[in-house]
């Protein structure tokens, strides 16, 4: 399975990265319990 996690658009891009810091946990959560899927955090828009 392929997961794809993104930052909601509406956080504004000039607060420090600790709003970041949930999707990376989200990611590594699902990394650990589900090793054979992969999973992608995208903390940017481009």
């Amino acid at each position: 399975m392929r997961i794809l996690l993104l930052i909601p658009p509406y956080i504004p891009s000039y607060f420090n990265a600790g709003h970041h810091l949930p999707l990376f946990q989200v990611a590594t959560y699902i990394r650990e319990k589900n090793p054979s899927w992969q999973v992608t955090a995208l903390n940017k828009f481009s």
